[in-house]
């Protein structure tokens, strides 16, 4: 006799999350007066929400430990120059050796006066609004920066 068995598979399949669309949350939630705590975040995670706490917080100065998050570095800094802040980004690993000269540029064009060591990036002064021209190779993070900053 042949038995036919039909089976369903059950289970549970966890999906990594984006650690690209975190970081924009995080940004996000507190540009917008409110906080995101995520679960067991990674270094990058971790070290954006660290600055964005500081960026948002009182005093026109602050330190930013940026870790190795490129996204921190990219994202934080028109941030920061939109919402008048003194700021000096630091960073490990091979971080500030990343390239930035034509993001660099381009904010220094809109009022940013910029200040760059081997060891941070500083910024102060207001970004101003305006066009903004940007090379199409250049990394996203650069662009979602502006887009965060800009309507500041």
């Amino acid at each position: 006799m042949i038995r036919t068995v039909t089976a369903f598979p059950r289970g549970e399949i966890r999906v990594p999350p984006s650690k690209s669309l975190q970081n924009r949350a995080v940004v996000c939630a507190y540009l917008a007066g409110d906080t995101l705590e995520v679960e067991n975040p990674s270094e990058d995670i971790a070290a954006i929400t660290r600055c964005m706490k500081a960026l948002t917080g009182e005093g026109e100065s602050v330190r930013l430990d940026c870790g190795e998050s490129g996204s921190a570095l990219r994202f934080l800094l028109p941030i920061a120059a939109a919402l008048g802040k003194n700021a000096k980004f630091t960073g490990r690993g091979r971080l500030l050796e990343r390239p930035m000269e034509v993001f660099l540029a381009e904010l220094r064009r809109h009022g940013v006066k910029i200040e760059q060591t081997l060891s941070d990036i500083s910024v102060w002064g207001k970004l101003k609004p305006g066009k903004y021209t940007l090379p199409g190779d250049i990394s996203s993070q650069f662009i979602t920066g502006l887009l965060f900053a800009l309507p500041l």
